[in-house]
């Protein structure tokens, strides 16, 4: 059962900001749990950020999706990780299908909690906040880069 249905184009309703960078944090942790190194270690949410906004300037003016474009980031991590250490780390994965585990983790912890803002009950006229974990993106089906 769909239990909310959030729009927010505006950010008036709900704090993206805020739940985008606690699930990039939450995928840096996990990248240092399964690849740790000198480079994870340092990695904070702001460079997944940033390289999520590379590939996007990289893919200006073509077709994507943003899942994919998210995966393509976090593909771009492992590479620049892969030059800084000279190696791939050692779980046995490739770099592709740890991109789009990453990304799985990345919309799981996204989608765990829409964070609205204090307000945003008496703006929408709702008696109450929904409960945490009710947030819903659709269907999204994760590839690798």
């Amino acid at each position: 059962m769909i239990e909310a249905v959030l729009f927010d184009g505006d950010q008036t309703l709900w704090d993206f900001e805020r739940v985008m960078r606690d699930a990039l944090t939450a995928v840096a942790e996990d990248l240092r749990a399964v690849r740790p190194c000198g480079f994870t270690n340092a990695l904070g949410w702001e460079d997944l950020e940033a390289d999520r906004a590379a590939v996007g300037d990289a893919w200006a003016g073509r077709e994507y999706n943003l899942v994919r474009l998210r995966v393509l980031g976090f593909a771009r991590t492992l590479a620049r990780m892969r030059d800084a250490e000279g190696t791939g780390g050692g779980d046995g994965r490739s770099d592709k299908e740890l991109a789009a585990e990453l990304a799985t983790s990345y919309f799981a912890h996204r989608d765990r909690d829409p964070a609205l803002f204090d307000d945003t009950p008496s703006r929408t006229g709702a008696s109450s906040r929904p409960p945490s974990g009710s947030c819903r993106w659709g269907r999204r089906r994760v590839v690798g880069p």
